[in-house]
């Protein structure tokens, strides 16, 4: 199996800012291309007003994705802070969270899961869990929908380790190839020419920042495996965990 070194706070941060600010160079320049089409079709008296509602609204999604990276900011600056005091997640909660948000965007992918009853919360703030699920959980979806005429699928599954809490995503795309597995963890590595190769790299920061890990396991037929352990708190589970 493949573990993933655990990077320091400095390098946390610098793999989360240069994250945000390729994803913000997409919105920002969609956003000045349109306004710019508008502005020229005003000055020359040719503005169509029946295209105008989807131009306006291709500015409103540019502006809630700008807003969606600011909220990521935030994310990492709350859950890497050594002056706020611990906090603990409902990992099945978040874990819900996820699977509900990917359902809404990829309706064609077969999700499943399986969570562990009672489980103890884990030492990790929830925006930061979040972004973490999000981040793998992303990366499934991408790897099973990818040359997958039909069936795509992941499947999720929850756990209590040796003081704990486990996490195991599985989907069923083309694997991780040999030469690649001690390198998906490396900030800007990526075999997608659409992608900056930040989004695992950004989760083992999260993970490591909640003394956690984050680890590629051998295959089990096709498609990858990643787990998720994340230290147990020490404190009783949240009602209706």
């Amino acid at each position: 199996m493949t573990t993933p070194g655990a990077p320091g706070r400095l390098a946390s941060a610098e793999v989360f800012v240069d994250r945000l600010l390729h994803d913000l160079k997409q919105p920002l320049n969609l956003i000045r291309v349109l306004a710019q089409d508008v502005r020229i079709d005003v000055a020359k008296n040719r503005l169509d007003p029946a295209t105008l509602p989807a131009t306006m609204k291709g500015i409103e999604q540019s502006a809630d994705e700008l807003a969606m990276q600011l909220d990521r900011v935030r994310t990492f600056l709350r859950s890497t802070g050594h002056d706020e005091p611990e906090e603990s997640t409902d990992v099945n909660e978040a874990c819900r969270v996820i699977m509900a948000r990917l359902r809404t965007e990829q309706p064609n992918l077969q999700l499943t899961e399986a969570l562990a009853p009672g489980l103890l919360p884990a030492a990790i703030a929830l925006p930061a869990l979040l972004q973490v699920l999000w981040e793998v959980l992303g990366n499934a979806a991408h790897a099973a929908t990818e040359g997958q005429t039909q069936s795509p699928r992941i499947h999720l599954a929850t756990s209590a380790g040796h003081d704990e809490i486990e996490v195991l995503v599985q989907d069923n795309g083309p694997g991780i190839p040999a030469a690649d597995r001690d390198k998906i963890f490396e900030p800007f590595f990526t075999t997608r020419p659409d992608a900056a190769g930040l989004g695992l790299a950004l989760a083992t920061a999260l993970i490591a920042d909640a003394r956690g890990r984050l680890t590629l396991l051998d295959p089990d037929g096709s498609g990858a495996r990643l787990r998720i352990a994340l230290p147990a708190a020490d404190r009783p589970p949240a009602a209706g965990q």
